[in-house]
């Protein structure tokens, strides 16, 4: 039965067990840091999104008590 702890697996490695995995970047604009546009349109689409499921959790939730019609 294996064993899992920290020197095992320092010997795994010395052998070659767990070669380093490099991520492969097929275009520049992949690479970090991303450039600012990048970044800028995953925050207003993260924000977007988040502003809209809360309007529909609030929405339902009004609905449930009676204050508003669906």
């Amino acid at each position: 039965m294996p064993r899992y702890g920290a020197d095992y697996r320092t010997e795994l490695e010395e052998i070659g067990y767990f070669p380093g995995l490099q991520p492969t970047y097929y275009w520049k604009w992949q690479q970090p840091p991303y450039p600012a546009w990048v970044r800028l349109t995953g925050k207003v689409i993260t924000l977007t999104g988040a502003g809209l499921l809360s309007i529909g959790v609030i929405a339902l939730a009004l609905a449930a008590w009676g204050i508003i019609r669906l």
